[in-house]
């Protein structure tokens, strides 16, 4: 019963919050990166609002223990976003990926070893870490880095909306490991007045507005990351 409800929220939730430019277009662009084997597909951009409307929220609270809400629905308040286009990877890194980049072999728990699965075990450092060796290998000509939460939950509200080339590019955002975003976690959602290095950052995963804070040595089985590339878009 309560998977059934969440689908229909989640389905909801798409409906009336996907960023206009999922609908553009069926082809997707992509480009893959010639050092890594990373795959990254082209988001527009556009406005939308973060978070899940307050129908929702009751809806939920009304099929789950008070606390369990508390612990494992933790959305971000909701707040208007507008991401301007950028490329997503299609996918987590994987294990290949990790060892291609950094040289050492990938991290994972015992029972997901495999060169296309996603290396976890990941903390925020290291995932960090990752987007600036591979920044490094490219000798300035490229550039990434670990997606901000607006461009992680516009992606993933494209992939789950379907009905578009991107919408089939994207994997993973929904139903593999939570993936490391680039920004601080703060309980409104708002950047800290003053930043931290130790401070929590923030994970997303199994909804499009979920999020959850962890501090930068957080490791986990069910924790990976991917990445953005900063480049102008298609012509």
């Amino acid at each position: 019963m309560i998977m059934k409800l969440l689908a229909f929220l989640f389905a909801a939730c798409i409906m009336s919050q996907t960023p206009p430019a999922v609908a553009a277009g069926a082809q997707p662009v992509t480009w893959t990166d010639p050092l890594s084997g990373i795959a990254f597909v082209w988001i527009p951009g556009g406005c939308f609002e973060m978070g899940m409307t307050p129908a929702e929220e009751a809806a939920l609270r009304a099929s789950v223990p008070e606390r369990f809400f508390a612990k494992h629905y933790g959305d971000e308040p909701r707040r208007q976003a507008c991401p301007e286009g950028f490329w997503m990877a299609t996918r987590e890194i994987t294990q290949a990926q990790w060892t291609a980049v950094t040289g050492m072999p990938p991290q994972h728990c015992i029972d997901a070893q495999g060169e296309t699965l996603p290396v976890t075990w990941v903390p925020w450092l290291e995932a960090a870490a990752f987007a600036r060796a591979l920044n490094g290998l490219h000798n300035g000509t490229q550039s990434f880095a670990l997606p901000s939460e607006a461009q992680w939950e516009t992606a993933c509200r494209q992939q789950a909306a379907g009905g578009s080339g991107r919408a089939e590019a994207l994997r993973g955002l929904l139903d593999a490991p939570d993936e490391w975003v680039d920004e601080y976690y703060t309980a409104d959602g708002q950047p800290p007045a003053v930043e931290d290095p130790a401070a929590m950052r923030v994970l997303k995963g199994e909804r499009c507005s979920n999020r959850r804070g962890a501090v930068p040595g957080y490791v986990h089985c069910g924790v990976g990351f991917r990445l953005v590339r900063l480049a102008p878009g298609p012509q």
